[in-house]
């Protein structure tokens, strides 16, 4: 008796060593694989429409295997929604709403990204492709939560740099792509025409193998994969070039799903889908730019303004047994409420020592609520805010309908109802009138919040700023635009 019950309490505590060890991962820690694009517009992948008619079966398929936005928001440009997919703070709180060329940019070390919460969790973090979130020591991945980099700190358009008439190396600025060496950012390779074309395939395997060295040690991981494509210059890999017949940017969207596929197979063939989630979305709407213009069909508009075009993007979530599969939602979602709804997935808090301008969505997203936790947002361009967004109705306060202009004020804002209205082509201040006080209402609160926060950080953003917010009490702050999901 006294034996059985001393074999019993070993086997016990061999099972509550070991079982536990084996099943953390899946149940308690899932890993988080996020795939980012540069301004792809909405109405490109098969399952939003192809209307270039370019088939991309392996993006499709994980649409089937969760949830499809399409009415998923970001900002105007890059900079911005990589801010605040990173803080879940909107980029005029964290002085990252524009880059402008000689001047220092990038978010302060005070705040606190989505990676530092996963390294706070153990999780090892890895970021591949486009950062532009800071160029200068202080303001790298590296400093900014992240185990691993490999790619460019700036943008795709630097690759045109060397090529252009009388570049010379040795006094021309020469764009680098860069690696983790030594725990540092170190420049590895000049970033050109020719290493721009296999850039993202360089950034496909470094995201493969870290996920597979992940899986193999049993490690909880969030990957962050920001290709460079489809940003101007639109140009294929080699192995790429003309396989669709219907020219550059046809052949880059088929890489594109394939450099997806590689990395959900990595995933698939370690049996690891139920224990992962993945993410697929694009930073902001497509360039105007000829020839690397791309479709956002059926909204108006390209980035850098606030058309639907720009803003409303593709956005795919997957993780079979938790993501209800199939799901399809026109709730609006930000790029903002990112970070604190896979917070309630892997179990992090939001900061709350600061304004936090994101929702959680996660049981939207998972498909437990039919509705969003979100019927609005402002959208600001640069500096200024353009234009709200409230369910179907958007209410413009300025013009702009392509990059290179400057915005127009409006004596009188202009209504449109984007039910009826994709694109933005019939002022409805007529007939919407009953919106303006709601909207009106919003806007006014927002520019005071942000005019007296002392989270507001000046622009441009000094490297070592730290806002004084000693004894100011963020737990009552409602964020714009928030609502209570029903089921």
């Amino acid at each position: 008796m006294e034996q059985n019950m001393m074999r019993k309490s070993v086997l016990a505590a061999v099972l509550a060593g070991v079982l536990p060890s084996l099943s953390a991962t899946a149940t308690e820690q899932p890993n988080v694989v996020i795939m980012m694009v540069d301004n792809l517009g909405f109405g490109e992948l098969q399952s939003y429409g192809s209307t270039r008619g370019v088939a991309t079966p392996n993006l499709d398929k994980l649409a089937d295997e969760g949830i499809r936005l399409t009415n998923f928001n970001v900002e105007p440009q890059c900079t911005p929604t990589r801010s605040a997919f990173m803080t879940g703070r909107r980029p005029l709180r964290t002085a990252t709403t524009e880059v402008v060329w000689g001047m220092d940019y990038g978010m302060v070390n005070w705040e606190v990204t989505m990676a530092n919460k996963f390294k706070d969790q153990g999780y090892n973090t890895a970021m591949y492709g486009k950062w532009h979130l800071g160029d200068t020591e202080g303001r790298t991945p590296l400093k900014q939560g992240f185990d691993d980099f490999f790619g460019v700190l700036n943008t795709s358009d630097e690759s045109l740099y060397s090529s252009q008439l009388h570049f010379e190396n040795e006094d021309g600025y020469v764009p680098k792509i860069q690696d983790t060496v030594d725990g540092k950012t170190k420049d590895v390779m000049d970033f050109n025409l020719d290493t721009r074309r296999t850039i993202d395939e360089q950034v496909t395997q470094r995201a493969m193998t870290h996920i597979s060295q992940q899986l193999e040690k049993g490690s909880p991981f969030f990957t962050f994969v920001s290709f460079t494509q489809p940003h101007l210059p639109t140009i294929p890999h080699p192995d790429f070039a003309g396989v669709t017949g219907k020219g550059d940017y046809a052949d880059v969207l088929h890489e594109i799903d394939f450099r997806a596929g590689q990395i959900i197979d990595t995933i698939d063939k370690a049996d690891a889908r139920k224990d992962t989630l993945i993410i697929f979305m694009s930073d902001n709407g497509p360039e105007w730019h000829y020839p690397h213009h791309g479709i956002a069909a059926p909204w108006r508009g390209n980035y850098f303004t606030a058309l639907e075009g720009s803003i409303r993007v593709p956005f795919i979530a997957s993780m079979p047994g938790t993501v209800q599969e199939k799901n399809v939602s026109n709730e609006i979602v930000h790029v903002v409420d990112v970070m604190p709804s896979i917070g309630e997935l892997v179990g992090y808090e939001m900061p709350s020592d600061r304004h936090i301008d994101g929702i959680n969505q996660w049981a939207h997203l998972k498909g437990d609520t039919e509705q969003s936790n979100r019927d609005g947002f402002y959208i600001s361009n640069g500096q200024i805010v353009q234009a709200y967004k409230w369910n179907d109705w958007k209410l413009h306060f300025y013009d702009q309908d392509i990059m290179p202009e400057a915005p127009v004020k409006r004596q009188i804002p202009a209504v449109y109802d984007l039910s009826s209205d994709p694109q933005e082509m019939y002022d409805m201040r007529g007939d919407g009138v009953r919106i303006f006080p709601t909207i009106v209402k919003r806007n006014v609160a927002i520019q005071r919040n942000l005019a007296v926060s002392c989270d507001t950080i000046p622009f441009p953003a000094p490297m070592g700023y730290e806002p004084d917010c000693k004894g100011v009490d963020f737990t009552q702050h409602i964020p714009d635009g928030f609502r209570k999901a029903e089921k």
